[in-house]
């Protein structure tokens, strides 16, 4: 496969499969995305980031008035031919859970800081910014996310 025919690659229906299990303060996740190539290894095509499946865990523990939670979490990536990603962080929520403030490391040497805020319990901005490792920085410097949400209801 190269770039030049990549967009003549033939059509297929995929899917991803993730299951959690959350209460008030613990949650754990498990996900396989692309399901297809993870049951069919003629799938493999030769593309970055082919992760095989991804499991996580955190424990939210209340603080205070001001910092009114903090959750540490631990998530690891096994990816197809390369090396697994552990990744250690922490979220912090704040004014009565409308701002978070959160940090990742990341084993493949980089790290992620992001931040979220609610107004008026319907809508959410959240800023994501990922500085990459040292072997990745010749090609790409960083990510930033913006990412938007709007509830009907209000919950």
């Amino acid at each position: 496969l190269t770039l030049i025919n990549f967009n003549a690659r033939k059509t297929y229906f995929d899917g991803d499969f993730g299951i959690a299990l959350r209460t008030q303060q613990l949650t754990m996740q498990a996900a396989i995305p692309n399901l297809k190539r993870f049951f069919y290894d003629n799938q493999n095509y030769n593309l970055l980031d082919q992760y095989h499946y991804l499991i996580a865990c955190s424990y939210r523990v209340k603080v205070s008035d001001i910092i009114n939670a903090i959750e540490p979490k631990i998530a690891y990536n096994e990816m197809r031919n390369a090396k697994a990603i552990l990744d250690l962080g922490a979220q912090i929520a704040l004014a009565e859970n409308r701002i978070t403030v959160n940090g990742i490391y990341h084993t493949n040497n980089s790290i992620t800081a992001g931040m979220t805020t609610t107004i008026r319990k319907q809508f959410l901005i959240a800023l994501m910014y990922t500085a990459n490792t040292a072997t990745v920085q010749r090609y790409n410097n960083a990510e930033l996310e913006i990412g938007l949400k709007y509830s009907l209801s209000g919950n």
